[in-house]
């Protein structure tokens, strides 16, 4: 097994593995095939360590699991099984501790360094697909029982909980300047405050938000159901550009970097859009499949991961194999792909520039789908 030295993407897959991928060649380092569940969570890497979820499909499965896996050699370093469903949340990593949802309604935090069970939050009724984003000591998550909730990440005790969506939530909150940025299955895009669990907006011209939002400079830029990505005024909940190119829902969470948004259509396109004006940069479309995982962007290039088809099979069956994409951030023009998962990858890559390293200003900071800031 080789083990990584140099710039290294982490993508989980569908087929039960997670892939550690040179990031400049797209040749493959190593692969940790037992997970023994489909993986669809994202992975976050921090101190050596990738952290990642499975789901619980398999056969003999009992549940989902957390796994810490060794960023280097790709060994187990262990496993927690105390979920009793799938774990398609992608776990964050705060002072020492991992925090993700599960399909039985709960969150777990669990220490980042032995893998022991810290305390579980259990105040959702209905499954924990979003993911938990830690800010100034306190998480929130959102729960398809159509609530955010906020808790005390120390001891996971509520702190408040708001149930103004009306669907649920999917998409994984993001908190800037005291505000949680937050999309619901509803249609509705909510900006809430942060202290007290208050609804400051929504903006309600959608058909359904399960992509996650991201906030920058003053903007926030989320995918919607009806094919559309929007960018929102973060104050006022105004609409800045609708971009309306895409055929098919956008699921995908966007990636901004340089005044470009990078964002997945489930029309099998990967689409650069002008942050400022909503134009389309370049587009970058894969054969027979769709674009389900977010883009990360790390040194001038784009990398997603796809659920690709036979020529005959229709764009809503199952997939036959996945593949990891890298394209040029600024062309649009395929540098590699990565094409070993045997299954499809919804994944969403995070890469960073050594193994030892913390995929800095990537979900650990921004809780976005692997938006790098390099």
């Amino acid at each position: 097994m080789a083990h990584a030295t140099g710039p290294t993407l982490y993508v989980g897959s569908h087929d039960g593995t997670v892939y550690a991928i040179d990031a400049n060649t797209g040749d493959g380092v190593w692969s940790f095939t037992g997970a023994g569940n489909p993986i669809a969570s994202s992975p976050t890497v921090y101190d050596g360590t990738l952290y990642v979820g499975t789901e619980d499909v398999a056969e003999d499965s009992e549940g989902g699991s957390l796994l810490a896996i060794n960023t280097v050699t790709g060994e187990l370093e262990w496993r927690v099984d105390e979920p009793d469903a799938a774990v398609s949340s992608s776990p964050t990593v705060s002072d020492g501790t991992v925090y993700v949802g599960s399909d039985d309604s709960n969150v777990y935090a669990v220490d980042a360094g032995t893998g022991d069970l810290q305390w579980t939050f259990t105040h959702p009724t209905d499954l924990v697909v979003s993911s938990v984003v830690v800010a100034d000591g306190t998480g929130f998550v959102g729960s398809e029982d159509a609530t955010v909730y906020a808790f005390d990440a120390a001891t996971g005790d509520l702190v408040w909980e708001n149930s103004d969506p009306s669907e649920w939530v999917e998409s994984s909150p993001v908190v800037a300047d005291e505000t949680v940025y937050v999309g619901a299955g509803g249609g509705e895009l909510y900006a809430i405050d942060a202290a007290t669990g208050e609804t400051e907006w929504a903006f309600t011209d959608t058909e359904g938000v399960n992509s996650s939002p991201v906030v920058v400079n003053g903007t926030v830029y989320v995918g919607a159901d009806e094919s559309t990505l929007y960018a929102i005024d973060a104050a006022s909940g105004d609409l800045e550009w609708a971009f309306t190119d895409p055929e098919r829902d956008v699921d995908s969470s966007p990636t901004v970097h340089d005044g470009i948004v990078y964002v997945g259509s489930l029309d099998g396109t990967l689409y650069a859009v002008d942050a400022t004006t909503g134009e389309a940069v370049w587009t970058f479309a894969i054969p027979e499949g769709v674009i389900g995982s977010s883009p990360t962007v790390w040194d001038g290039t784009v990398y997603f991961g796809s659920a690709e088809f036979d020529e005959d099979e229709p764009a809503d069956g199952d997939a036959e194999t996945g593949t990891v994409f890298a394209v040029d951030a600024e062309t649009g023009e395929q540098q590699w792909t990565f094409t070993d998962p045997s299954w499809f990858v919804t994944s969403s890559p995070t890469v960073v520039a050594e193994p030892e390293a913390h995929s800095v200003d990537s979900r650990v900071a921004l809780a976005t789908f692997g938006s790098h800031d390099g």
